[in-house]
Formats: structure tokens, sequence, C-alpha cells
């Protein structure tokens, strides 16, 4: 899905920034916002309750994650606006998510705080063992340009994010992704069963944009072949790979899809005994569909 459709209906301007490098860390701070030197991938992250009523919308109407709710006041906004359009939903969902947020315990203005200090201490760390795991450097080389293509769509004289990777941060329990443009809307949880701290769920994501781009989108790879149901499984099975091994980066290992835990097992055993992602990936094109009939 394009970039353009999360935005619809959006305007963002910028504002004059005061920009500060660290030299210790490598980071620049551009108003509270962390954002890694040229060096690194960088990221910047942000709270908009419109961008937030978005992913409300969309997960309900374009992903079908009605499901994931399961407080009685969620689940009656989401009903209102089950097939209306964006603008239409946005005047339902944003008074309703500006009253939701003081009454929950994690607001998304704190787990915003908790994910810049955890993000400023392991996201470089945690995206050189990603590409050390996978063996190829992060997906997000035009992310930047696609951003910037979609968002002059709607209006040429607005601004976005310069950076690498846009973490939009959501109170809807899903994390959905826009892969070209390096979007990944990050649900504000923190648990000790699933979620654990941010970069647990945004690793999990940041894997698929490796499985895509080098695989998925690679018409010589056996994974280009797979059914849309096969692909879907094997993207959400290669996660297990995110194990104890990577703490203290992660909090908790990647427990989701228990579903496909005989795949997941099966994929983190072949990468212990051969230590080769691009193996493992023909090796997991095989098995799921094996696994899938």
């Amino acid at each position: 899905m394009l970039l353009s459709n999360l935005l619809s209906g959006i305007k963002r301007t910028e504002i004059n920034r005061n920009i500060f490098m660290n030299k210790n860390w490598g980071v620049i701070c551009v108003n509270d916002t962390f954002l890694y030197n040229e060096s690194m991938t960088t990221y910047e992250i942000i709270y908009d309750e419109i961008q937030d009523a978005y992913n409300w919308y969309s997960a309900i109407n374009l992903f079908h994650q009605i499901n994931k709710l399961k407080d009685e006041d969620d689940l009656e906004i989401a009903k209102k606006i089950i097939g209306l359009n964006f603008l239409q939903a946005k005047k339902i969902l944003t008074p309703f998510i500006c009253k939701r947020n003081k009454k929950i315990s994690m607001s998304p203005k704190k787990f915003e705080r908790i994910m810049r200090e955890q993000l400023d201490q392991n996201f470089e760390l945690a995206v050189k063992k990603l590409e050390k795991v996978t063996g190829h450097k992060l997906a997000v080389k035009n992310c930047v340009k696609n951003r910037a293509i979609e968002i002059a769509k709607i209006d040429k004289s607005a601004t976005c994010s310069k950076a690498d990777l846009l973490f939009l941060i959501t109170t809807f329990p899903a994390m959905i992704v826009y892969y070209e443009e390096g979007v990944i809307y990050t649900y504000a949880k923190i648990d000790d069963e699933l979620w654990g701290m941010p970069l647990d769920g945004i690793l999990h994501e940041l894997m698929h944009f490796q499985t895509d781009f080098y695989y998925r989108q690679n018409p010589e790879s056996p994974v280009a072949k797979l059914s849309e149901d096969d692909y879907y499984v094997l993207k959400e099975s290669l996660p297990a790979l995110l194990d104890e091994s990577w703490k203290p980066i992660i909090t908790l290992p990647d427990c989701s899809y228990p579903e496909y835990q005989k795949l997941r097992d099966k994929l983190v055993d072949f990468y212990k005994r051969n230590g080769d992602f691009d193996e493992l990936m023909r090796f997991g094109a095989e098995e799921v569909e094996r696994f899938n009939r």
C-alpha cells in the first residue's frame, strides 16, 4: 500500500528546528527526536493523533483486524467506522483517540519516551546484528525517496522526514508496515508476554524488510515464486531467529504465531547449523510448501 493512502487528508508542515550532533554517540537530536548520523540507518519517531487514527481505520477496514480489539468501547467505535472512507472515519476516531489517550496507563507520549531511550541505546547494535544474521544491509535504500514521492502526490509544498525509517506510534494493537516508504506503525504496548520493549517489535518488522526486498522482490529467488499464503507463513516464521541470543538488544525472544511453531523450529535449527541466510531462504521456501499442505 502506498504512503499516499496513509497520508490522505493529512497535511504536515515543518517548523524550524535546532539540530545538534552528539559526537560521542553519533546521534543527531532534532527537538527531542534522535536520528543517527549518515554512516548509520537513521530514524524518526512521531506520535500524531491523525496518523494514529489512520492506523485504526486501515487495520479495521483494509486489514480486517477488528478481532484484535478486546475492550467494549474500542469495539463499539470500530463498528461505527466500518465501510467509511478515512475522511469520514477521522471525524469519529480523532476525538475518541484523544479521550482514550488520557485514560490508558501506557499513553503514547510515555511510550515515546521509553522508545527513544531504548533505541538511543540499542538501535545501532540491533541493525548491525540483523545485517550480520541476514547477510545484507538493511533494506531502506530508497525509502526516503519513495516517501517523498508519495507525499508530493498530496501536497507538492509539503516536506517529510528525511530519515530512513519513520516510526509512527499507534494505539491500535497492530504493527502495520509500508516497506517501500520505510514506515512502521509501532504499537504503544509493553509487557512481559509478547510485545516486550519497542525494539522487539521493530526488529520483527525489520526482518520482514530484509525478506521482502532481497527475496520476495527478487525474481531469481524461490521465495518470489511462493503463493501469497505460503510467503506469509514463511515471512512470519523467520522472526523466530530473534531468540535468546539477541539479549540484551531485545527483551523477549520472538514468540509470535505459535500456530507456525513447527516450521519456526525447523528454520532456527537450520540456521544454527548452517549460518547462511540465503540458504535458509531456499530451505524455507521448500519447507513452507510442505508445511502448508
